[in-house]
């Protein structure tokens, strides 16, 4: 099972991510994520929710992934709003 539901990831990279090296270094909790969708969300205890996509857990080595998974990720921001960048651990 992929991570993307055959999602190209280079077209979501080019058209909503935020760029690498663009973000803050944030520890966040994972709220959830759903591998059939490509995507989720995490928490970094303020009231807004920050996106996940399946693209930067990927980049990370596919790191295992479950509701209140304490992850180290950097954080960026993309065109809706707040968004991981990459998964550092």
């Amino acid at each position: 099972m992929t991570l993307t539901g055959g999602m190209d990831l280079d077209r979501f990279q080019d058209r909503f991510a935020a760029a690498p090296g663009s973000g803050e270094e944030v520890k966040v909790t994972l709220k959830w994520f759903d591998p059939i969708k490509g995507f989720g969300f995490v928490s970094d205890g303020t009231e807004k929710d920050i996106f996940l996509h399946a693209s930067a857990v990927q980049r990370a080595g596919n790191p295992a992934l479950y509701p209140g998974a304490e992850l180290t990720c950097e954080v960026g921001d993309a065109q809706r709003g707040k968004q991981v960048v990459r998964v550092i651990e």
